[in-house]
């Protein structure tokens, strides 16, 4: 089995198209927070945020993340390993060769 070696990672995203168009997230959500960063996509691991501090009581606590087009409430902190955040996404396409 797996074990210690398994991670979990999470997926959130400021705005884009799933099947429906996805305005930005809202202020108060992950999804929201982690748009005002500036970046078009990067990884945070929770490995690495301290155990004191904001940032981790931030975390370990319910808070909202979307879900298509819905929010959803749950503690991010123990939900995963890391969360990877995406500015914009839209729908998948066949690579062309």
């Amino acid at each position: 089995m797996v074990g210690e070696d398994y991670r979990t990672i999470g997926f959130t995203f400021n705005r884009g198209v799933m099947g429906v168009d996805l305005p930005p997230a809202e202020a108060g959500s992950l999804d929201g927070a982690m748009a005002r960063v500036g970046l078009p996509i990067y990884l945070v691991d929770f490995g690495r945020v301290p155990n004191a501090g904001p940032v981790r009581r931030w975390l370990d606590q319910p808070i909202e993340q979307r879900v298509h087009t819905f929010y959803v409430e749950h503690n991010q902190w123990r939900s995963w390993d890391a969360v990877v955040f995406v500015e914009t996404i839209g729908p998948a396409t066949l690579a062309r060769r």
